[in-house]
């Protein structure tokens, strides 16, 4: 008689053979040899030793298979209360080879959750709340599609929104405006005076008259120093806004390169994650076609084991690529002066 015992949280009874099960044999019978030695190969000496009521308690292996052989004590009546029989433990290395891989995922994930602590303490502190509060990443996120716009229009966004280039812009028009009013100095001067008097009682004669008198008066005048010292503040004063357009232009150049760069780096995050799309469902076929022949016993589980990883692996970048696409895509947004 026997039992199929797969380990979920202590070990669970099948009702059928799974891979990386144990196989608990009571009073064996023909059909149970037939399994052990036809189905799953397990070589034949192992179970005769097994049988062997003197076998004394040992280890021995062939091929990938271990035997280990240990005696239990087993009550009985008569002058000799307790007596041993042999109990044989037959492992492969496919079990062992799978429960090294499960404890080095689960210490993986242990790892990565103490990660997400970790970096959800840092954010509490820079946010000012409670470092106790565990922030939770959003995974919608990483299904999302960001659609960016064109060069052109992010140029000329960040153009209008950079606050860099509007303090150079106002610069270059002060430099302009004080050409205007250097120019303005070196123009000659028109003054125009004007008065009025008005007198009552005329003194020169005895009669209540008003004295009402006007004058009017034009004035021309021109600083001769202007012709040397406006001349060089003049030629000052251009070379400020020839300074101020260069300036301005530099900083014309930066943003175009920032913007093309951060541009470029969200296309190409873009078109990687169409890639490692096409790689995770090959991938996952891979995986698909190997478990098939590893369950029809055509394959052995490292191969199983190594499709499983290149499986998670092509998840993993893919993750990783849609996080950097998110990423690429506020850098872009920065340097336009959205953020």
């Amino acid at each position: 008689m026997r039992k199929y015992l797969y380990c979920e949280n202590g070990f669970v009874e099948k009702p059928q053979w799974m891979p990386n099960c144990w196989v608990n044999v009571e009073c064996p019978d023909k059909s149970d040899f037939d399994f052990l030695t036809k189905d799953l190969k397990v070589p034949e000496s192992f179970l005769e030793d097994i049988a062997d009521v003197d076998e004394r308690p040992r280890t021995d292996t062939e091929e990938n298979w271990l035997l280990t052989i240990i005696r239990i004590p087993l009550q009985q009546q008569g002058s000799i209360p307790y007596t041993t029989i042999p109990i044989g433990i037959i492992t492969n290395n496919d079990v062992l080879r799978s429960e090294m891989q499960l404890t080095n995922d689960r210490l993986a994930v242990t790892e990565t959750r103490n990660n997400i602590r970790l970096v959800s303490q840092r954010l509490d502190i820079l946010l000012g709340m409670d470092e106790r509060l565990l922030l939770i990443p959003d995974t919608t996120l990483l299904e999302q599609t960001f659609q960016a716009g064109t060069y052109g229009e992010y140029v000329d966004r960040a153009f209008l929104s950079d606050p860099a280039m509007q303090l150079i812009r106002k610069q270059t028009e002060l430099a302009e405006n004080n050409i205007a009013l250097t120019r303005a100095e070196q123009l000659p001067r028109l003054s125009l005076t004007a008065s009025n008097t008005l007198a009552r009682p005329v003194s020169r004669t005895m009669a209540d008259l008003y004295n009402n008198n006007w004058n009017i008066g034009l004035s021309l005048s021109y600083p001769l120093s202007a012709l040397y010292r406006n001349r060089h503040r003049m030629n000052e004063a251009r070379q400020n806004v020839l300074l101020m357009r260069n300036t301005e232009e530099q900083k014309r150049q930066d943003i175009r390169m920032k913007v093309q760069a951060a541009l470029l780096k969200h296309h190409e995050a873009t078109d990687r994650v169409e890639s490692l799309k096409l790689s995770v469902k090959q991938a996952e076929e891979n995986y698909r076609i190997m478990r098939n022949r590893y369950m029809n016993q055509l394959a052995i589980l490292t191969d199983l084991l190594d499709a499983d990883n290149l499986r998670l692996n092509a998840e993993l970048q893919l993750t990783t690529a849609r996080t950097q696409v998110i990423y690429t895509y506020y850098e872009l947004q920065r340097a336009i002066g959205n953020l």
